[in-house]
């Protein structure tokens, strides 16, 4: 019984909440999915791998030009709303 219960608590401790952190997509490789407009006047999409998954966020730049589909893209900020704020890749 003892040697179950050991088990059942070692095997309890392998779950995970399954809850994404936006942090953790600061500093990461995206890909511009729908066009972001320059100077925060409108939001696009992005697409990236964070916690070992394929997932599509809401983007802003303070960049000033626009953010074509296919350009790639790194998070630098996280507004309140979950909103990731990118820079162009080779301008940082």
């Amino acid at each position: 019984m003892v040697l179950m219960a050991v088990f059942f608590k070692a095997a309890l401790k392998l779950q995970s909440s399954g809850n994404l952190d936006m942090r953790n997509a600061l500093g990461k490789t995206a890909t511009v999915y729908i066009p972001i407009p320059a100077n925060r006047s409108g939001k696009g999409k992005v697409t990236l791998i964070v916690q070992e998954r394929f997932v599509e966020m809401e983007a802003v730049t303070d960049f000033d030009k626009p953010l074509k589909t296919g350009t790639e893209v790194v998070g630098i900020s996280i507004s309140n709303q979950n909103v990731i704020c990118v820079v162009p890749k080779y301008n940082q």
